[in-house]
């Protein structure tokens, strides 16, 4: 299976898969990650927050 662009992927998350969602942000992660923790200073808490603003264009 080859593999999606990020347009093809925001389309389908956009229908309610969850699946394409996790696709698209998962590569986005650990760069925003990185930032946040550089930013808090607290590692745990960057990591809380970054996952809790992934998840919420998918609720």
């Amino acid at each position: 299976m080859a593999e999606q662009s990020d347009k093809e992927l925001i389309f389908l998350a956009l229908q309610g898969n969850t699946t394409a969602f996790g696709q698209l942000v998962l590569p986005y992660q650990p760069m925003a990650q990185q930032i946040a923790s550089r930013m808090i200073g607290n590692e745990d808490l960057a990591q809380e927050l970054v996952q809790d603003a992934m998840l919420e264009p998918s609720q």
